[in-house]
């Protein structure tokens, strides 16, 4: 016999997946406001991908607009904050709300559905599976897995002839382990202008950043002081305002040389890209300037093909290198990040799509998947409006009533089963 969700049960609590940032900070909402929930995350520990990023990667968003809500970082941290601070920040927290966490539990699919109800009305439903075989019949249900999709890396004629090291940029660890060596850095966007520099600090030969595309770029200090402004201009005034004030005031004045470094400043907006097509500028934290100084040179031109020894150009230019870093991004097909959604979901949603209440589904929310004015910063923001709706969703309950169920669904055992 087909099983369904109770409905009774499925008002009851909101099941939330991922423990990183974005998925903390709505478990802090919804503990907040009493509202029943538990947290699911695959990993052992909570923010567990923040322990394995390289080694000199900070914050590029201030720590005054990037901490959880209710959970203020501690005095002794700096105002970027290292990704080893962070990982322990979020364990922290975890810590803290440890009774709404379970970890090392993986789901595997969700079923959407709109119930009706003895008497009329209706009410969502989500019918959430895990790994084990268990079920939760919740009333919604939170992504909060995070954007990043299968690394990318090109396939070039010739890979096979390489004799240095390839590396994509969601591998790097520190610079330090290629002293004296020749680089090549193919990518600039946050994280290729960031290793350029970790390896110019790291005592590299030489560096060379292959740029083949107009780029936006912002002073990360200038981004800082402007990100609170941003947030409030993208609500209340037209993208098209952002757009000039970026292209024919900021631009002038900061990169008025730009082009003479072998760099070239988008046409398009900064604001759209950054709000339309969900592309953030590059958060300069020095590299230009070693642009400027000749520290690290730019190429433009694709590469041909790899060599024993390096890569032709398309140009016709050929280069020696002992490393090939491959800052190239992510492919998102297919949704990489939530594969336990309904394919026909995935397309209706898209490959970036954005935070809150999911139009496909009333019973599903995404955080953590707008990044306007720093990702960081638009989860704290966010995380409020979701848990305000998933209020109206699922009933507050005081701390006793709830307690039970908690515990419950926290031990393994869900607040209510298929029938």
């Amino acid at each position: 016999m087909r099983t369904i969700p109770d409905p009774q049960c499925a008002k009851d609590f909101v099941v939330i997946v991922g423990a990183g940032p974005a998925g903390l900070a709505t478990a802090a909402r919804l503990l907040h406001a009493e509202v029943p929930f538990v947290v699911l995350e695959r990993a052992a520990t909570a923010g567990a991908s923040w322990r394995h990023r390289y080694h000199r990667l900070h914050l590029h968003t201030h720590s005054s607009y990037s901490a959880l809500p209710y959970f203020p970082f501690p005095d002794h941290f700096p105002d970027f904050v290292s990704a080893q601070d962070l990982a322990d920040y979020y364990e922290g927290v975890a810590a803290h709300m440890s009774e709404h966490i379970r970890f090392g539990v993986e789901v595997v699919s969700v079923e959407l559905r709109q119930l009706k109800l003895p008497g009329g009305g209706g009410k969502t439903a989500a019918k959430v599976k895990l790994a084990s075989g268990e079920t939760y019949n919740a009333a919604a249900i939170v992504v909060a897995t995070g954007q990043e999709g299968t690394p990318y890396v090109p396939q070039l004629p010739g890979a096979e002839l390489f004799g240095g090291k390839t590396v994509h940029s969601s591998e790097w660890v520190s610079g330090t382990e290629y002293a004296n060596k020749t680089a090549l850095v193919v990518g600039f966007g946050n994280s290729g202008s960031e290793i350029a520099l970790d390896l110019w600090e790291g005592g590299a030969a030489s560096v060379t950043a292959l740029v083949r595309s107009p780029i936006h770029m912002l002073p990360r200090d200038l981004i800082v002081a402007f990100r609170r402004p941003f947030w409030f201009a993208r609500h209340y005034f037209p993208v098209w305002l952002g757009d000039a004030l970026t292209k024919y005031i900021v631009y002038p004045l900061l990169y008025s040389d730009i082009e003479k470094h072998g760099l070239r400043l988008k046409s398009t907006g900064l604001q759209t890209e950054t709000i339309v097509d969900h592309r953030s500028p590059v958060h300069d934290i020095g590299t230009y300037d070693l642009i400027r100084r000749g520290e690290i040179d730019v190429v433009a031109s694709p590469i041909a093909r790899l060599t024993k020894s390096g890569a032709v150009f398309e140009d016709g230019t050929e280069r020696a290198f002992d490393l090939i870093v491959f800052a190239t991004g992510f492919d998102h097909t297919g949704a990489p990040h939530a594969k336990f959604l309904s394919k026909g979901v995935v397309s209706a949603l898209g490959p970036h799509p954005e935070s809150g209440r999911a139009a496909v589904a009333p019973a599903l929310f995404l955080t953590g998947f707008s990044d306007h004015s720093g990702r960081l910063g638009e989860i704290a923001f966010e995380s409020e409006a979701i848990a305000a709706e998933l209020s109206e969703v699922v009933a507050p309950q005081p701390a006793e009533r709830a307690g039970a169920a908690r515990r419950r669904a926290v031990a393994g055992r869900p607040v209510c089963r298929s029938t």
